[in-house]
């Protein structure tokens, strides 16, 4: 079998996990129980995919075709015999063909998706940049914090840069699935540097607003 290709236990949500996200799930189903165990067997990953039909739980759901494949980081054991499952989003994958469904869903699928070769313009990594860090400086004068140097937690990959845009932004799960079908780095970059500059504006205009009724009523 080609080394991006695997099969791979899949636990569909009303979710969108990115690369470099972190999950917390409680698990009490007992096939999900009994998935997580078995992933534990193995090498400890699983595949979060947003759910296209269907329900989180009870019943049977579609996946949507693209996913990423989370590695269990931690596990706690809970009261009613439940258990908090945190986990980690490490790459992308699409799902080829779904080959079981009993007791959980195991789909074969891909993890070849990022493109080759794509040359990432100086231009746009600078813009993107700077946009995230004046969207974690906005966000943290919203709730009255400050840091010395935000752009040091900003990723310098191209690539982790997309994702850890992707899950800052407050977006519809719809608009989050559409990010992470994304092929193309640029496109992501492009894509979230768009919506994290509107972001900003508004921010920005909420801000001057909350300032300008502060000192009127004073």
């Amino acid at each position: 079998m080609n080394k991006y290709i695997r099969d791979l236990p899949l636990f569909p949500l009303n979710t969108v996990l990115f690369p470099g996200g972190t999950i917390p799930l409680q698990v009490f189903e007992n096939r999900y129980i009994k998935m997580i165990n078995d992933c534990l067997d193995s090498d400890s990953n699983f595949g979060v995919v947003l759910i296209k039909e269907g329900k989180e739980v009870g019943g049977p759901s579609i996946p949507r075709s693209v996913g990423t494949i989370a590695k269990i980081t931690s596990i706690n054991q809970l009261p009613n015999d439940r258990l908090l499952v945190n986990s980690v989003g490490t790459k992308r994958f699409t799902i080829l063909e779904i080959i079981s469904d009993d007791p959980y869903m195991i789909a074969r699928v891909n993890t070849e998706n990022e493109p080759v070769g794509e040359e990432i313009n100086s231009q746009i990594l600078c813009a993107a940049t700077q946009s995230t860090t004046d969207y974690l400086q906005a966000l943290l004068a919203l709730q009255e914090g400050w840091v010395r140097n935000p752009v040091s937690s900003v990723p310098k990959n191209p690539v982790d840069l997309s994702f850890f845009m992707a899950q800052l932004l407050q977006q519809p799960v719809s608009e989050q699935q559409k990010i992470l079908e994304t092929d193309s780095v640029i496109g992501r970059l492009l894509n979230c540097t768009n919506f994290m500059n509107s972001e900003n504006q508004k921010i920005l205009s909420k801000t001057k607003m909350e300032l300008t009724l502060k000192f009127s009523r004073n």
